[in-house]
């Protein structure tokens, strides 16, 4: 009488472990390698964000708005009555850097501020950086003074 035997062989158990840890070791490098240019990716997708809350909070308000870009963060301040009350303050992540600074108003009409003058302010042109090896994948923020925005990616 025979016996019929059901399972794997070790050979088999082998080769099936050593594809999914190969499939693992490969989904693993492949995100981190991609972390930055995700977090880059939000990043800019925060930053317009602010942009257009600020721009609506303005006009329901009938108050002047203010975003600060720097280096490592950026502010959203709202006007009370002369004295700048911060909304938001947010610090970017660790290897992400904006390599152009920006500050101007956001007016109830919708209009882009210099701070300074407040005069009609020009182009506002942020850029972010994060590291890609050797490179940098960058996105550019560019801010009209009348209104609306424009994303560009340069990834390498």
């Amino acid at each position: 009488m025979r016996k019929n035997k059901s399972g794997f062989s070790l050979i088999e158990l082998l080769l099936v472990l050593i594809l999914i840890g190969t499939i693992v070791a490969m989904t693993a490098s492949f995100t981190t390698r991609n972390k930055d240019r995700w977090s880059l990716r939000d990043l800019a997708r925060e930053i317009t964000s602010t942009y257009y809350q600020a721009r609506q909070r303005a006009a329901r308000e009938n108050a002047s708005m203010r975003i600060e870009i720097l280096q490592k963060s950026y502010t959203y301040y709202r006007d009370n009555i002369g004295i700048w009350e911060t909304l938001r303050k947010e610090d970017f992540p660790e290897k992400i850097a904006a390599t152009v600074t920006a500050n101007f108003l956001i007016n109830p009409s919708g209009f882009i501020l210099d701070p300074a003058s407040l005069k009609i302010a020009g182009l506002q042109t942020i850029t972010l950086s994060a590291p890609r090896g050797a490179y940098f994948d960058t996105m550019t923020i560019t801010i009209y003074p009348y209104g609306g925005l424009r994303v560009e990616k340069d990834y390498k």
